[in-house]
């Protein structure tokens, strides 16, 4: 629901192709959240894409995260938790143990 239907999208890499939200960790104060997040599956599991490739979509979606349509995302997050005195939200590339727990159990 919260995914903007438009190619700007910050969550689409590709036509269809999502990013992964794979985790959210609260601050123990409930003030900071961080949204942990990795490329589509299709890229993760490709064996045609290089980490130097990887990194560079990494830096493409982390910049779309940064700009407008990233704030945009931040805004609708905020206003769904807006009766839960909500964090202050920030989208992190996922860790490479996160990445390798998620590939383990797809």
């Amino acid at each position: 629901e919260l995914c903007m239907k438009d190619a700007r999208s910050p969550l689409l890499l590709r036509p269809d192709e999502p990013i992964l939200l794979l985790s959210v960790q609260v601050n123990k104060s409930f003030t900071h959240a961080d949204i942990y997040w990795s490329l589509p599956y299709s890229v993760l599991s490709s064996s045609m894409l290089n980490s130097v490739q990887r990194g560079y979509l990494e830096r493409e979606v982390e910049e779309r995260l940064a700009g407008p349509a990233g704030r945009q995302l931040l805004h609708r997050m905020h206003a769904k938790l807006s009766g839960y005195f909500p964090p202050k939200l920030r989208f992190k590339v996922a860790p490479p143990a996160m990445l390798h727990q998620l590939m383990e159990e797809l």
